[in-house]
Formats: structure tokens, sequence, C-alpha cells
């Protein structure tokens, strides 16, 4: 645990989107330090090593952690940021599942090419499905469907900021290389080569 006057410093606070601003006790905040004599022994890197001693995070399984809820309130406000200078810049988000049909990864390749790395999964009626690792495939179909799409529309930005999955072979560093993670990706559809890297420009 961090010492009292550290903890005492780390007031908790969280701003609803929707209600009034809270507060919680420190004394009742939920902030186990989660690092073992085991973990000590292993091979972790300084920031995974910090983020268990300091209540950040739990180790799940190979891989996978649990986010606790000094973590969860950090990622909250480093969301809300990313969401404020992306719609700025003409950004809108959505939400695709994580769950992705099979021949979407299929028709692009990536569905062998990604191999062993790809979670793959098959529903009661045996269609493949896979859990996206990203999303161009979907999000591709998605304004593939669409019937019209204005020029003045354009360019089109969507990005979104979900869970992703990768079957790493060797999970490292923490939440940097872990085989669910969350990312934030966005996908611009626009009227030239040209305008793409203006877009590029504006975003990047």
């Amino acid at each position: 645990m961090l010492p009292r006057r550290t903890v005492w410093c780390l007031r908790a606070f969280h701003a609803s989107a929707t209600g009034p601003e809270t507060f919680v006790r420190c004394s009742r905040l939920l902030q186990p330090s989660t690092f073992t004599k085991s973990d000590a022994k292993q091979a972790l890197c300084k920031s995974q090593k910090l983020m268990l001693d300091y209540g950040l995070i739990s180790a799940s399984s190979a891989g996978t952690f649990v986010l606790l809820p000094l973590a969860v309130r950090a990622l909250e406000r480093l969301t809300n940021l990313i969401d404020t200078e992306l719609q700025q810049v003409g950004g809108q988000k959505a939400h695709f599942p994580c769950l992705v049909p099979g021949s979407l990864f299929k028709k692009t390749g990536r569905w062998d090419k990604l191999g062993q790395e790809l979670f793959t999964l098959k529903d009661r009626k045996s269609h493949d499905y896979c859990l996206g690792p990203t999303h161009e495939e979907a999000v591709s179909q998605l304004v593939a469907s669409l019937k019209s799409l204005p020029h003045a529309a354009l360019p089109v930005m969507l990005y979104q900021i979900t869970p992703k999955f990768r079957d790493e072979a060797r999970p490292k560093f923490g939440l940097l290389r872990c085989r669910e993670f969350l990312m934030k990706d966005m996908y611009s559809f626009d009227k030239s080569l040209e305008d793409a890297a203006n877009t590029y420009n504006v975003v990047c």
C-alpha cells in the first residue's frame, strides 16, 4: 500500500458525465497491493511491478489483468481527453462488436495471416468468428453497405476505444503486450489519396 500521507493526497475523485461529482473516502478505496513473492522472482518490467504494488491492477491470468478502481478512474480521464481531441478534428465515436465474423477476415486474408495470434471460435451453427485484434474489415463493411454517402460528408472519420484481443505467445510488459487490451483505433474514408494524407496529418 502507499504511505498514508501519499494515499491522502490521492483523494479519490470521479466526475460523472451524467451526475454530480462524487468523492470516495480513501479509507474505503480498494487499493490492494497484489505484488507477490512469486512476482518478485519473475522478470516483470518496472511499470508492471509498480502497478501491482500500488494497487492499480491485479493479474487475472497470463496476459490478462483486472483494472482496479484507481486505474479505471485514470483510464476514464484519459478517454475523455482523447474524445475531446478527436472530436475537435471531426472524429465520430462508434463501438463495433468484439466478436467479428470470420468471413470478413477470410476475405482479406488475415484469418490465415494472423495464424495463432487470432482468437477464433465457432457458434452453435458452426459459423467462424474471431475476437477482433483490430476492426478494419468491420468498419469497411459498414461504410460499403451505406447506400449513399455524399461527398460533403467526407472525410468520414470513425474511431472507437474498445477491448482488443491477441493471443500473444509470450505476454510481457504488463498492459503493453497482453492478450486483452484497450485500444483507440480510427478509420478514415476520403475522396482521394491526397485527402487521406491530409486527414492523417490533421489527426497526427
